[in-house]
């Protein structure tokens, strides 16, 4: 899941810099998710069927690694997420959460008007966050 988050920076950097657009991780970071779920689910041959750049065909170079089309254990939470096809929001973040831990890649956020944790992606957060507070927008 690492590689394919690193995917989806760079696919927001390199059109950046090419281009001019588009550099925002949170903007190819859910599609780099969504394709490393295409890599638990399915195979290669089932994905190639379509074509790329469309929500079938998958939007990575990496579902074109065969190697990678092998279940691995990703948590329960990351797994419902992304199979609800979830785009984080800051906003929504910083309204609703305050971070509780970071550990490595990843934030554990605790909801402040209910029970219950998010595991989210360090990418799709502020370069400056911080535990104890709300993610700033």
């Amino acid at each position: 899941m690492a590689l394919f988050t690193a995917n989806g920076i760079l696919v927001g950097e390199t059109r950046f810099r090419m281009r001019g657009i588009g550099g925002m991780p949170s903007g190819h970071v859910p599609n780099a998710y969504q394709d490393w779920m295409k890599t638990q689910y399915s195979d290669i041959g089932t994905v190639k069927k379509y074509e790329r750049y469309t929500k079938e065909g998958g939007f990575s170079w990496l579902l074109d690694v065969p190697e990678l089309y092998s279940r691995r254990a990703p948590g329960n939470t990351c797994l419902s997420a992304l199979s609800k096809r979830a785009k984080p929001s800051l906003r929504r973040i910083n309204d609703d959460y305050i971070v509780e831990s970071i550990d490595g890649d990843y934030a554990h956020l605790k909801r402040i008007d209910e029970e219950g944790e998010t595991l989210v992606a360090r990418a799709l957060l502020p370069q400056e966050i911080m535990e104890g507070i709300k993610p700033p927008i």
